[in-house]
């Protein structure tokens, strides 16, 4: 789930998909211990979330009804 959030908003270069506790942990340090890289990410953060659809609550919710609706005509028997 983490690894979807972070495409959706823009951060899957960063660095902070990891594939292991331990490299999380070793990430948390290096940012803890280097504040402008974490600066870095929290800007880029904060720009993409108006560009990017992961904090676009409208579209979602437009989305979301639509496969609702689909969803209740397949089962309707009403593909069309």
């Amino acid at each position: 789930a983490g690894v979807s959030l972070l495409h959706a908003i823009g951060l899957e270069n960063e660095g902070l998909i990891v594939s292991s506790l331990d490299h999380y942990r070793e990430r948390a340090m290096e940012l803890a211990t280097h504040p402008d890289e974490l600066a870095h990410i929290r800007q880029k953060l904060q720009a993409n979330r108006l560009t990017h659809p992961l904090f676009d609550t409208d579209r979602f919710v437009r989305d979301w009804e639509a496969a609702l609706q689909q969803a209740w005509r397949q089962w309707c028997g009403d593909e069309g």
